[in-house]
C-alpha cells in the first residue's frame, strides 16, 4: 500500500467524484427549513447535497406514476439528470 495524498478523498456520488464539481445551487426557503436541515446533517453526518439529493429522490418516489413518467420523459428529452448512482442507465424511482 502506497502513501497516503493529503487532504479528504473525494466524496461524490460515484468512486472519485470529487463534490467540488458539482453545479452550486441558490434557494431561499425559511428560517426554520435552514435550521433543520443543519439539524438533520449534524444527526446524520451527511452533507447537505447528500440529504438534498435523498430528499429529492423521495419526493420523486412519492409522485404518483403519471407523473413520473412525465419527469422521466421531460429529463430524457432534455438530455440530463436521470442516470444511476452508479451512472448507468435510468434511475428507478
Amino acid at each position: 500500500m502506497g502513501p497516503r495524498k493529503p487532504g479528504r478523498p473525494p466524496a461524490g456520488v460515484r468512486p472519485g467524484e470529487r463534490v467540488v464539481d458539482y453545479p452550486q445551487l441558490t434557494v431561499r426557503v425559511p428560517t426554520a427549513t435552514v435550521d433543520m436541515l443543519q439539524a438533520l446533517c449534524t444527526v446524520t453526518g451527511e452533507p447537505q447535497w447528500r440529504v438534498l439529493s435523498e430528499a429529492v429522490d423521495h419526493y420523486i418516489r412519492e409522485l404518483p406514476p403519471y407523473r413520473r413518467q412525465l419527469l422521466v420523459a421531460l429529463l430524457r428529452r432534455s438530455g440530463s439528470g436521470t442516470q444511476d448512482e452508479r451512472g448507468s442507465g435510468i434511475r428507478s424511482w
